[in-house]
């Protein structure tokens, strides 16, 4: 059986992905001489060459991190090929909420819906995060800002 993008990107190895992709690229956007930031590029930086040679052993396509002041995403060198492309929202388009919770079993609470998972929840059940809520994704950080996960809304 063969696995369109859309599904393929479902999937716990797609979610992962586009998850290091999302928080690569918001890292590339902060303060690089920042000690933390410099961490999550490192971090990113490594995961994505782990996934990046898992697709072309598995699927024959070599993807690569583009990103633009309108898009970012995972594309074949000619831009033939999207495998995932995040068109970007102005600024003054997007409405961003922080919100400052403890973890619980269930995970945070946004508006009424709960977002977890098994690692979020384990790793930081009674630990006070923030949520940065947009009106797609929800972005939690530690205290101190370290990215933590993403959350599709």
């Amino acid at each position: 059986m063969k696995m369109n993008k859309e599904q393929f990107l479902k999937t716990e190895f797609g979610g992962e992905l586009e998850s290091t992709i999302t928080a690569w690229d918001d890292a590339l956007s902060r303060n690089r001489e920042d000690k933390e930031v410099l961490r999550t590029l490192a971090w990113c930086q490594a995961q994505w060459e782990v996934y990046r040679m898992a697709i072309k052993h598995f699927y024959g396509v070599e993807y690569h991190f583009t990103r633009t002041d309108e898009y970012y995403g995972l594309c074949t060198e000619d831009e033939s090929d999207w495998l995932m492309r995040v068109k970007r929202v102005k600024l003054f388009q997007m409405e961003t909420v922080f919100s400052r919770q403890r973890v619980t079993r269930r995970g945070i609470r946004i508006d009424g819906v709960e977002y977890w998972d098994d690692d979020f929840v384990h790793l930081n059940l009674g630990k006070t995060v923030i949520a940065e809520c947009t009106p797609w994704l929800i972005r939690v950080y530690t205290e101190a800002g370290t990215p933590l996960h993403i959350f599709r809304r």
